[in-house]
């Protein structure tokens, strides 16, 4: 139908979950977020940093010819010494500000570009158990 708008939907959390976990620099033994990112706290972890991804904020864009979904993912890097989760927080700042202008798939949507890029932030203090860092991001979906 003329003048119809579809959004695209985007489980914006899962897409940079997903691109993490396939990123070979990033992910797995020996790598900066080894445990992997994921949607919820890991219990315990006995070595190696992770990534928490949270959206905090989104919005719909754009034209009936070109429509994007707009997401600010927060990233918190834990990990069980200061070392590791500052190690995470910088390599996933870094792999983010890489995105810019270059679309890529996370999964299965589209990602067409990251900005607006924070962090990361050392907020240690909030968490007593362990030490963590927070970078947030805008990701452009379309």
């Amino acid at each position: 139908m003329p003048g119809v708008r579809t959004w695209p939907v985007v489980d914006a959390e899962g897409a940079v979950r997903d691109w993490i976990n396939s990123r070979a620099d990033l992910y797995g033994d020996g790598h900066p977020i080894e445990k992997g990112a994921h949607l919820r706290r890991l219990r315990s972890p006995i070595r190696g940093a992770y990534v928490l991804l949270s959206v905090v904020s989104g919005s719909q864009a754009g034209s009936p010819e070109a429509t994007t979904y707009v997401a600010r993912v927060s990233a918190s890097a834990f990990g069980i010494r200061k070392e590791g989760a500052i190690r995470a927080a910088t390599a996933y700042a870094a792999a983010v500000g890489g995105l810019a202008g270059v679309p890529v798939m996370m999964g299965s949507a589209r990602c067409l570009y990251a900005s607006a890029i924070t962090g990361p932030i050392d907020l240690t203090e909030l968490d007593e158990d362990e030490p963590r860092y927070a970078v947030d991001a805008d990701f452009t979906f379309g």
